[in-house]
């Protein structure tokens, strides 16, 4: 059975993840592992930890990880385009590990099951000056394998890119972890870097304590216990495949001038009934850095040389005031900014909320795992998961841009 049939017979079902993520490549030595071999068995991969940097302080990481085993020779699992004018359902494909790289094969396959990789463009570069409306020549992957080496090819630091992917969570040494796993990677002509999330959480009567609101007075910010929900095929090696419910703090700030609207905000979307749990899909920003405040116009002593490129023109105030930064505590945060909203699929004309909460149950909420009955068969995807598991704790890419600790 697919991982895809068994979440479809299970009560728990996963959401939407949508990570958008603009800013420049930190690129390092540390950036690709390029053909590993696994301690574990005779898998081999290549691995990517990738920074994004998308203003100053803020750094978001992404991942992407691939590789086979000689031994077990896997087909690659997808699904088809419809033609054009065509309905229905795709049609499920196998494609033989030795043709992932056929074009021919690449082409039929849709886009959901292929990584895009965007980082050339075609024709010659423009002069000094002058706009780039060169095309992206944009390669498509099976195997995230395949994509690594393309991308360690061809991104260079400094390149200004846009990274779309979601969040995958696991559980390593009994902490709920997540991590942005990279499934696009384009060069990116926005002037301006941001990183933000469209992702579907879950709410209880607990989601919102008392303790986070006495909190807030403090800190300016409120924190609501949420939870996603991801496919989970091993815990600590013991094999589980089923839906599970992960940790996902979501930070909601106070607006300081209309702090009423905030309460209205807490009250309507995460307040949730006692015995009642509510499933909903939310936007925001991701801060993964250090926070940046700006000092006080009172308190920035301005020399009379800049006074005058105040006065001549050259600067104004706010542009002088932007320069005078302190960098604050290290960060990370999901910042909620809006909930989603979406076409009636029975109306195309209504827009809705993506809201539910007649969906589950609190016993919903806590899956049982079983004792295995029988011997696992071993397949690639836990080949992949083992030696995820055993790179878990490895930051070393993170060390290479100063942030590993």
């Amino acid at each position: 059975m697919t991982e895809q049939q068994q979440q479809e017979q299970q009560k728990l079902q996963k959401g939407k993840s949508y990570i958008t993520v603009v800013g420049t490549a930190k690129v390092t030595d540390k950036t690709f592992a390029i053909n590993e071999q696994s301690k574990h068995s005779d898998y081999q991969y290549s691995r990517m930890g990738l920074g994004i940097e998308t203003v100053e302080g803020n750094v978001v990481f992404g991942e992407m990880m691939g590789g086979f085993s000689p031994s077990m020779n896997y087909p690659i699992k997808a699904k088809t385009k419809l033609k054009d004018g065509e309905s229905g359902k795709a049609q499920s494909v196998e494609i033989n590990w030795a043709d992932r790289l056929n074009e021919s094969i690449v082409e039929t396959i849709r886009d959901y099951d292929t990584i895009r990789i965007g980082l050339i463009r075609d024709g010659e570069e423009p002069a000094e000056g002058q706009e780039d409306k060169r095309k992206l020549i944009v390669k498509k992957f099976l195997s995230a394998y395949d994509a690594i080496d393309y991308i360690q090819e061809n991104l260079k630091d400094g390149m200004k890119i846009m990274a779309k992917g979601s969040y995958k969570f696991s559980k390593y040494k009994e902490e709920d972890q997540k991590k942005f796993e990279i499934e696009s990677i384009f060069l990116s002509r926005s002037e301006e870097g941001f990183a933000n999330f469209v992702q579907t959480i879950i709410l209880d009567e607990d989601s919102v304590s008392k303790a986070s609101l006495k909190d807030a007075k403090e800190t300016g910010e409120i924190i609501v216990s949420a939870r996603a929900v991801d496919y989970v095929g091993k815990i600590n090696g013991k094999k589980v495949g089923k839906n599970m419910t992960f940790d996902l703090p979501i930070t909601v700030k106070i607006d300081k001038e209309n702090p009423a609207l905030t309460e209205a905000i807490i009250s309507k979307f995460f307040k949730v009934k006692k015995g009642k749990v509510r499933e909903i899909t939310i936007e925001g920003q991701i801060l993964e850095g250090y926070e940046q405040s700006q000092v006080s116009e009172k308190d920035v002593q301005m020399s009379k040389d800049i006074q005058e490129l105040i006065a001549m023109g050259l600067y104004s105030k706010e542009e002088a005031m932007e320069k005078v930064t302190v960098r604050g505590n290290k960060v990370s945060k999901l910042l909620f900014t809006r909930p989603f909203i979406q076409k009636d699929k029975e109306d195309a004309k209504k827009i809705l909320l993506d809201i539910n909460d007649d969906k589950y149950v609190p016993e919903d909420l806590f899956v049982e795992i079983e004792e295995e009955k029988e011997e696992e068969k071993i397949d690639l995807n836990s080949l992949a998961d083992e030696e995820e598991k055993s790179n878990a704790g490895d930051n070393s890419w993170l060390a290479g841009l100063g942030l590993g600790q």
